[in-house]
């Protein structure tokens, strides 16, 4: 109820807009989402698969709604994107028998500035239990570094766990894929630990990466 009043109240001081049409939000539409772009969210929504790689979203097709959540304080977009993710990965976890979830950590830094780690909220708004991992390196923002090769060193020995994860099989989560370049070095740490099998979900794939992983066979 306080939430939903709370909203309200921004909704009639601010102006606020969809973050995917730009029209102005109602009442009856959802968190920063109005309700026509929703529809189109769940309809599009679909698991899509490449490999041990699953996604939902094509980035180009919700990037200002990932934008918005992540730099621009909408952080109820969480929620929206938790609804329609719930029952994706929950069906993922049960079909391909996962033991954990583990989100990309992000940085104590990071944490910090933006309040929140992006993953972490949507699995928390979709009541998804997940195994938390740390972050040990301050890495630079991954859409400042344009050539894989940075990407991979501001990436290396970045990530720790100490969990016991041997002979487990593991489904590892992420809002956007754009080279690999995070997956390949949360995989290199996680297989320190030897688990069963490694999974990947993201809620967005950049086309680019998608074509270079099919043009080699993965």
């Amino acid at each position: 109820m306080k939430r939903n009043l709370s909203r309200n109240i921004k909704r009639i001081l601010f102006d606020e807009k969809c973050s995917l049409c730009g029209k102005i939000l109602k009442c009856e539409d959802k968190d920063y989402i109005c309700l026509q772009c929703y529809k189109n969210l769940l309809e599009m929504g679909e698991i899509k698969k490449q490999g041990d790689l699953y996604y939902l979203y094509y980035y180009d097709d919700i990037k200002k709604v990932i934008w918005d959540f992540k730099f621009k304080n909408r952080r109820y977009l969480g929620n929206v994107i938790g609804e329609i993710l719930k029952r994706k990965i929950i069906f993922l976890r049960n079909n391909l028998k996962v033991d954990y979830i583990i989100p990309i950590p992000i940085s104590e830094k990071r944490k910090l500035e933006r309040g929140f780690n992006q993953v972490e909220e949507i699995l928390k708004e979709a009541s998804v239990e997940y195994l938390e991992i740390k972050r040990i390196k301050n890495t630079k923002p991954m859409y400042s570094l344009k050539t894989l090769e940075k990407r991979e060193e501001n990436l290396r020995e970045s990530f720790y766990i100490s969990q016991n994860i041997e002979d487990k099989v593991i489904l590892v989560v992420d809002d956007i894929v754009t080279t690999g370049s995070t997956f390949s070095e949360i995989e290199r740490e996680l297989n320190k630990k030897k688990p069963k099998k490694i999974f990947y979900f993201s809620l967005t794939m950049v086309k680019k990466y998608l074509k270079k992983i099919k043009d080699y066979g993965v």
